[in-house]
């Protein structure tokens, strides 16, 4: 799976993220992605729904990118 540090940085208020960070942070970011995901974060916990065609219970909708979350809107 790919992740943005850069992004996780200056969501954290910084500018970059630092190569020498990694050592002590990949542990940390590895257990959090584990735990919560990394998927799109618009849908990613939507409420099920039945399926048209059999009934089965499926997600509304698959999670979204912000920008496809808007165009929606």
């Amino acid at each position: 799976m790919h992740v943005s540090l850069d992004l996780l940085a200056r969501r954290a208020g910084l500018s970059q993220f630092s190569p020498r960070w990694l050592t002590t942070l990949r542990e940390p970011l590895e257990e959090t992605l584990a735990k919560v995901g990394a998927d799109r974060e618009f849908g990613r916990n939507a409420a099920s729904v039945a399926a048209a065609d059999d009934n089965e219970a499926v997600p509304w909708t698959l999670p979204l990118h912000r920008l496809q979350a808007v165009a929606l809107l």
